[in-house]
């Protein structure tokens, strides 16, 4: 069987992204739009 352990970076990131991802109702297309415009916002 295989161990479970609780990892609580992963865990905090993965949170930090559904968090993100409900602001744009889980819609991929302006989840996408939104990453490129921090894009191209820190571009340098």
């Amino acid at each position: 069987m295989k161990e479970i352990r609780n990892d609580q970076p992963i865990d905090e990131i993965r949170e930090l992204r559904r968090r993100i991802s409900a602001r744009f109702d889980h819609d991929p297309a302006r989840l996408v739009a939104y990453y490129v415009h921090l894009q191209e916002q820190y571009r340098d």
